[in-house]
């Protein structure tokens, strides 16, 4: 969880789910379609922390909103 416009999401990847093994970079869009977000952002950066964890930053029309998505499949795509 995170507070203001900055918000973390944390949860283990594998290379299956992982935005740099699957070719994701800077200027790539991510379109949600959730109960609480249903737009599309852009990739304005995307690094990897010393742990290991991706840190994904996107730029869009509104602020995401938190929720719970635990159990939610998610598929993902380059376009």
């Amino acid at each position: 969880g995170g507070t203001g416009t900055n918000k973390v999401i944390n949860y283990p990847t594998g290379t299956d789910s992982s935005f740099v093994t699957n070719g994701f970079a800077v200027g790539d869009y991510v379109d949600f379609n959730t109960s609480l977000n249903a737009a599309r952002w852009t990739i304005s950066s995307l690094e990897t922390d010393s742990s290991g964890r991706e840190i994904l930053t996107l730029f869009g029309p509104v602020e995401i909103k938190e929720e719970n998505l635990k159990g939610t499949k998610v598929t993902n795509s380059i376009y």
